[in-house]
C-alpha cells in the first residue's frame, strides 16, 4: 500500500481503500471489531494455500516452520508497546490474558483486588473466580462511567495487592492517565494490571513510560486482527515470580538439536527434562498454536507501525474532535469526556432520552452507518468509534443522519 504522498504525509484515502475498500457501508465501530488491512488477508489466504499446495520436504517440517509465525506475532507485538519479546504472552482474548495472570499470581487468603463498578464484565470475571479461595474484590464507584484515580488511591489498603481496570471505559469512552496510575500503584507496592483493549491503537501505550506491571489487550478492535487473538504483557520482575497453573509440552525449553531431532528420537515422556519457558509464552497454552490468527495479527501490526503509531493517534483525535463539534451543534449530549487527555477513539453520546437513543441507532443502521449502542448501569449512549481508516466524509455522512433526526 502506497501510505506517503511526496510531502511525506501519510496518504489517508490509500490507507482508508486498504481496510475500508470492500465495504460500502459507513464503518464507525471500531470498538466492537477492528476492521483487518488487505495484507492481513493476503497472510490468510497464503497460509491456506501453503496447506494445500504441501511444498516442505516433509509435513512435519512445514508444521516445526510455524512456530516463527508465534515468534514474530511476539516481536511485533513487544515494539508496538515498547516492552521486551519475552514479555509478551499470545491469547485468545483480553479475558484470558488477565485470568492467566491472575491464576497465575496465587494470591493467599485476605488479598484484595481493587476494581470499578464501571468496568466490562471480562475483565472482573477472573477475580471474582478467586472469591472460594478467599480473594476479596474491592470495588470504587464509577462517576459518569469514569474512573477517578485519587479514589483508586484513597482505597488502597494493606489487604490490596491488585489493582486492575481498563485504560479506556468500553461504554463511556473515559480514558485513565496511565502513567499516573503505574506511580500510584509502584509507590504503594500494589501490582498493576490493565485492559488496554480500548485504549491501544487510538492511543499510542509506551510500557516502560508507563510502568504498569502487566497489560492484556485484545487484538480484535483497535489492532485490526479477526476475532481470536492479542496479547498481555507481563513485565518483569513480575514475570520471574509467577508459575502457570499448567504447562503443555510447547511451553519446554526448546529441546537440544530442535523439534526435528526431539520427535525422531525422543524419549519416554516420563522422562523428558521439564524444563520450561522462562519467557511470557509459558502462559499459551503449550499446545500447537494459533498459527494462522498469528499470521494475521503479524500483518496487521505491521500495517499500523508503518503507517505511525503517533499518526493514528493524531489522526484519531483529529476525526473525534470533528464529530464531538458535530454533535454540539446537534444539541446531542456527550458521555465521552471532551478533553483529549480523558478520551481514546470511543465517543459516546445521547439524544437524552433512551428510547430516542435507540431509535436513532436503528436510523443509523438502516442508512448503512455502523455504530453501537451500549448501557452500563447508569451510563448509556450510541457509541460511536472513528479510527485512522475513517474520512472526514464518513464523519459527516454520520452527522447528517443525526442532525436530521426527529425521533
Amino acid at each position: 500500500m502506497e501510505r506517503e504522498e511526496a510531502s511525506g504525509a501519510v496518504d489517508w484515502d490509500a490507507v482508508r481503500n486498504d481496510f475500508l475498500g470492500d465495504t460500502k457501508k459507513t464503518y464507525l465501530d471500531t470498538a466492537t471489531k477492528g476492521i483487518p488491512p488487505r495484507t492481513s488477508l493476503g497472510a490468510m489466504q497464503d497460509y491456506y494455500a501453503a496447506l494445500r499446495r504441501q511444498e516442505s520436504r516433509s509435513a512435519t517440517d512445514q508444521t516445526i516452520s510455524v512456530l516463527e509465525h508465534l515468534r514474530d506475532a511476539r516481536r511485533e507485538a513487544a515494539a508496538f508497546i515498547n516492552a521486551s519479546e519475552q514479555e509478551i504472552a499470545l491469547v485468545e482474548s483480553t479475558q484470558q490474558g488477565i485470568r492467566v495472570v491472575a491464576d497465575a499470581l496465587r494470591l493467599p487468603p485476605g488479598s484484595q483486588v481493587l476494581t470499578s463498578d464501571v468496568e466490562f464484565l471480562a475483565t472482573v470475571l477472573p477475580w471474582r473466580s478467586l472469591s472460594a479461595s478467599g480473594v476479596e474484590v474491592k470495588v470504587v464507584p464509577g462517576h459518569d462511567g469514569a474512573i477517578r484515580l485519587e479514589e483508586v488511591e484513597a482505597s488502597l489498603t494493606t489487604a490490596t495487592k491488585v489493582v486492575c481496570v481498563s485504560a479506556t471505559q468500553e461504554v463511556s469512552g473515559a480514558t485513565l492517565d496511565l502513567a499516573a496510575l503505574g506511580r500510584i500503584c509502584r509507590s504503594r507496592g500494589v501490582l498493576s494490571i490493565v485492559d488496554a483493549t480500548q485504549y491501544l491503537g487510538p492511543r499510542v501505550l509506551d510500557i516502560e513510560h508507563a510502568d504498569l506491571d502487566c497489560v492484556a489487550v485484545g487484538g480484535s478492535k483497535w489492532l485490526c486482527n479477526p476475532f481470536g487473538l492479542g496479547f498481555v504483557c507481563v513485565r518483569s520482575p513480575l514475570l520471574e515470580e509467577l508459575r502457570p497453573n499448567t504447562y503443555g509440552y510447547m511451553a519446554l525449553r526448546l529441546p537440544p538439536g530442535g523439534w526435528s531431532e526431539f520427535v525422531a528420537n525422543a524419549v519416554p515422556s516420563t522422562e523428558v527434562p521439564a524444563v520450561f519457558s522462562a519467557s511470557a509464552d509459558k502462559f499459551e497454552g503449550g499446545g500447537t498454536g494459533p498459527y494462522l490468527t498469528a499470521l494475521t495479527l503479524t500483518a496487521s501490526l505491521r500495517e499500523l507501525t508503518a503507517i505511525g503509531r503517533a499518526a493514528i493517534e493524531a489522526r484519531t483525535y483529529q476525526l473525534g474532535g470533528v464529530l464531538i463539534d458535530g454533535l454540539g451543534r446537534a444539541g446531542m449530549k456527550l458521555v465521552t469526556p471532551h478533553d483529549q487527555l480523558h478520551r481514546a477513539g470511543i465517543v459516546t453520546f445521547t439524544t437524552g432520552d433512551q428510547s430516542r437513543d435507540l431509535r436513532l441507532h436503528e436510523v443509523l443502521l438502516d442508512r448503512e452507518v455502523v455504530t453501537s449502542y451500549r448501557r452500563s448501569g447508569s451510563t448509556a449512549g450510541i457509541r460511536v468509534a472513528p479510527y485512522f481508516y475513517n474520512s472526514l466524509e464518513d464523519i459527516e455522512r454520520f452527522l447528517e443522519t443525526v442532525e436530521a433526526f426527529t425521533g
